[in-house]
């Protein structure tokens, strides 16, 4: 992908890079709280069995996980001043 968003610029393959790197870093040390504090609700929860995909792939080999449900993430990530949509499609 870095290819061919190099080939779109003009940029080489190490600046783009660099930059995506640097801005998941700023979006991550921006957005730290949410993300600590979804990470605090998903570990909370108690495992249960894994939950098929709408596709009916299969994300994990594991028999259990944590969910969070879409609403949830949606309304802790308002407290946090970040706009999100739970798309029921999904």
């Amino acid at each position: 992908m870095i290819g061919q968003l190099s080939y779109f610029s003009n940029n080489n393959e190490a600046t783009i890079q660099r930059r995506l790197e640097n801005r998941s870093e700023q979006l991550i040390e921006q957005n730290w709280l949410a993300i600590k504090a979804l990470a605090i609700d998903l570990l909370s929860e108690d495992p249960e069995p894994v939950k098929p995909l709408k596709s009916g792939c299969t994300w994990s080999n594991e028999s259990t996980a944590k969910y969070l449900t879409g609403e949830e993430v949606v309304s802790k990530l308002g407290r946090y001043s970040i706009a999100a949509v739970c798309d029921p499609e999904c």
